[in-house]
Order: structure tokens, then sequence, then C-alpha cells
């Protein structure tokens, strides 16, 4: 549950070998610009249809250029995967900021959490989608450790009086950040999510999550 913004978030490479890091400034901004193109392209047609040419002609580099900083296609939407997680993990952190939600009720946090949340899925829409049809296993891991983190930090926030509740709480957070995200990827894949048949829009989406996640948060609660 979370919510994104505008800034271009460096693409974070150690440890990659499929992605070679820059070691000046102007080579940054060169990848900071495919990475900006690629997600611009991707907002217009499916990655498997992008080609190198195009991307370079986007973001004003040569294909010598994107190879010299990607191993291959597939290594750029590892990058900008790369760029998404930092992108989630700072959106985190504001959100989750504790001093934000100090005395709210559980109802209150989730109601202000799952908007943003459902924004940033949907505004990211076409890469996370691109991502979910690669099969990469650094990829599936560093979405599972967002979700991971996730469910830490908003666990800081809703309140628990016993350990046993903490226990219930705790695996109610895990349960929520997951559904969050399983409906996300669904309405993402397939355009739409139903209920009864009728289409839902994003501000229906969000009520019906919120319903959903206070009733088992404050089930937890009493438990």
């Amino acid at each position: 549950m979370l919510d994104g913004n505008d800034e271009n978030v460096p693409v974070a490479v150690q440890g990659n070998d499929a992605i070679r890091a820059p070691v000046q400034k102007r080579s940054q901004k060169a990848m900071d610009r495919i990475m900006t193109a690629l997600e611009a392209l991707l907002a217009k047609k499916r990655f498997d249809r992008i080609t190198i040419q195009e991307l370079a002609q986007r973001s004003r580099t040569s294909t010598s250029s994107i190879y010299a900083r990607f191993r291959d296609k597939q290594a750029l939407i590892l990058g900008l995967h790369l760029r998404l997680r930092e992108q989630a993990l700072e959106s985190l952190e504001k959100l989750t900021d504790p001093a934000r939600w100090s005395g709210e009720p559980t109802a209150r946090i989730v109601a202000r959490c799952v908007p943003p949340s459902v924004r940033f899925y949907r505004k990211h829409g076409a890469l996370i989608r691109a991502a979910l049809t690669v099969d990469d296993a650094e990829m599936r891991e560093r979405q599972a450790s967002v979700l991971r983190v996730a469910a830490e930090k908003f666990g800081r926030l809703i309140p628990a009086n016993t350990p046993q509740q903490a226990v219930a709480v705790n695996a109610a957070i895990d349960f929520s950040v997951r559904m969050v995200a399983s409906v996300m990827y669904s309405a993402l894949m397939f355009d739409q999510v139903e209920i009864g048949r009728k289409p839902l829009s994003d501000r229906e989406l969000s009520k019906h999550l919120t319903e959903s996640i206070t009733a088992l948060l404050e089930k937890a609660q009493a438990s």
C-alpha cells in the first residue's frame, strides 16, 4: 500500500551483472533517459513489440549505447523494475511514517493508505504488467521483498494489545498487502476487476479493498 511521485530515481545496479553501472554523471543521465523512454513506450505497446532502435530514438541515444549498459533486451525490464523498487520503497517510507498516524484508528489508516496504493499500481501499470510476463527469479524475489517490507512497515502502524493479538494482526497485514497486490495484478493483466459482472472503477476498487482490509484487521485486533 503506497503511492508514487514523478521524481527521477537513479537505477540501482549494484550486484546485477545484466546492467552495467554508470561511472560518470553523463552516463547516469543517459541511463535515466533510456529508462524513462522505455516506460513511456510501455504505456503505448507491449514490451515484445518495442525495438531497441525505437528505444534509442526515443531516449536520444544509440543502440550501441544501450547495449553498452544493458546485457540484452530483458535487462532493460530488470533495470526499470529496479528503479520502480526504489520508488516503491521511498513512497512506503513516507506513507508509513509513524508521526503521520499517531493516535489514528485502524479504519482511518486503512482508508488513507489503500487509495494511494491503488494509484501507484495503476500509474506504473505498464511496467508491472511487463514484469509479470518476464520469467526472471531475481525480479520475482524483488517483488516479494517489497511486499515483505510493506507488511513490516504497516505492521508498526496497527496497534495490538497482547502477543496473541500481535500475531493475528501481523498475519492480517501480511495477507492484506498481498491481497492488494494480487487484485491489482489482476486488474493490470485483464484491464479491469469485476464484481457480479460489473467492472469496478479504481475508486470503487479502493472502497472494496478498504472495507475488506478494515474488517480483517479489526477482527484480528479483537482476537
